[in-house]
């Protein structure tokens, strides 16, 4: 690390020190929990990580923390997100669309007040005193004090989805209830003087305990008993899943009923190598769609979703598109080829052959340059005008998945880090 190198104060979390790549660019780590890693979705300033074990985990990019693990969304692996009205949609390897109620951020407004706190002996959990004390919650954050007037703070628990929210029964004492800190390591009993105060406490710390949560609305099953891949909404009323066998499956949104499929067919002697729809890419200025099939795309209009030409691309499998604000197309694939297309045409206009043994994994525009993530963990920086290589960053130890810009630059690996690029 370099003790020399200025605060930003947009690193993430306390995870690995900052390194000096070059003389550009310095990065810091965090780690994920460790799950293969499937799939990502940038929803505000947050990351959703899907994962083959049918998790999807909530994180903070500018915080450096992990809010939420949701476990068992999927029998199988997430394969795709997407977000919608204030609901994730997810498919995977269980053939089904499932639909979430995202909670991000929606907490009560700030709450205060005098709630008995008990105190108890360490071995034996008898009451040894009940005193009032003073409460006050603030996002995830309960914090206690011995008055109002008094700063010294007594204790904190962090909430979330883990905590522990229970009414105690047992107590001859009125109107009590127990609280967890989300790592199950601390907890209070604490005394309400009403029903009434005892409710407000609890709805507003169940509140904050589900912040960052994902409420199952709905399920929905492939019609053919496909393995789902991708996800893509085309306009306010439809959504498009692609599944294994080349068939593009129309959602209505507002019902979550499905409406029609419409069926891949390459001419003969085109057949792709690998036969799951597996990228969307939606060109607004046209009216048109790009579908990755293998090596492959398929270009529809998005209004009728007919196909008007398809193409190979790639030797091998395509792994990413990608449309800059000059509605240039980009796609990425396994032969290690980067190559531009005319928007309009769909012809290939430049080809740019990546040294090395490193499979191509992703892409991303930030600001007027073009990264792409590699399966060796290296990043590398293209002028999105010029096409020359400018930088090449290598941090992580595993394929980089996903390349996210706020502030500064995230990149999100298969060796469950995320680094922060400043």
């Amino acid at each position: 690390s370099n003790p020399s190198l200025p605060s930003t104060g947009s690193s993430i979390g306390s995870g690995r020190p900052r390194s000096l790549i070059d003389e550009k660019f310095c990065a810091r780590v965090e780690t994920l929990p460790p799950e293969n890693l499937s799939c990502y979705l940038q929803v505000h300033k947050f990351v959703l990580v899907g994962s083959s074990q049918g998790s999807v985990f909530v994180m903070s990019l500018q915080k450096g923390r992990q809010y939420s693990h949701n476990k068992a969304m999927h029998e199988g692996t997430v394969n795709g997100m997407l977000f919608i009205d204030d609901m994730v949609w997810t498919c995977g390897g269980d053939c089904k669309i499932k639909i979430w109620r995202a909670n991000f951020g929606c907490f009560s407004p700030p709450k205060s007040g005098s709630l008995h706190l008990e105190e108890h002996k360490v071995k034996s959990g008898v009451v040894i005193a009940r005193k009032k004390h003073w409460f006050t919650l603030k996002e995830q954050l309960l914090t206690y004090y011995r008055s109002e007037k008094e700063d010294h703070v007594v204790g904190q628990l962090i909430l979330g989805e883990n905590s522990q929210l229970t009414v105690d029964k047992a107590s001859k004492k009125k109107y009590g209830f127990y609280v967890s800190c989300d790592s199950g390591k601390g907890f209070v009993s604490v005394h309400a003087s009403s029903v009434q105060e005892m409710s407000e406490w609890m709805r507003s710390i169940y509140a904050s305990m589900r912040a960052y949560s994902l409420d199952s609305v709905t399920s929905i099953s492939s019609p053919s008993d496909r393995e789902l891949y991708t996800l893509i909404e085309v306009n306010e009323q439809t959504v498009l899943s692609g599944s294994t066998d080349m068939t593009i499956d129309i959602w209505d949104v507002r019902t979550r009923s499905h409406k029609r499929q419409v069926k891949l067919e390459p001419t003969v002697g085109r057949q792709p190598n690998q036969r799951a729809v597996w990228r969307f890419a939606s060109i607004e200025s046209l009216r048109n769609m790009w579908v990755l099939v293998g090596q492959f795309f398929f270009r529809l209009d998005d209004r009728t979703l007919e196909v008007i030409d398809h193409q190979k691309g790639h030797n091998k499998m395509i792994t990413a598109i990608l449309k800059l604000r000059n509605d240039e197309i980009w796609t990425c694939g396994n032969d290690r080829h980067i190559r531009i297309w005319d928007h309009k045409t769909g012809h290939n206009k430049h080809d740019i052959e990546v040294d090395g043994e490193e499979r191509l994994m992703c892409l991303a525009q930030i600001g007027s340059t073009v990264w792409t993530g590699l399966s060796g963990g290296t990043i590398l920086i293209y002028d999105s005008q010029t096409k020359q290589l400018k930088n090449r960053l290598k941090e992580h130890t595993d394929a980089v998945m996903d390349i996210v810009f706020l502030d500064v630059v995230y990149s999100i690996s298969r060796d469950c880090s995320i680094i922060t690029w400043v």
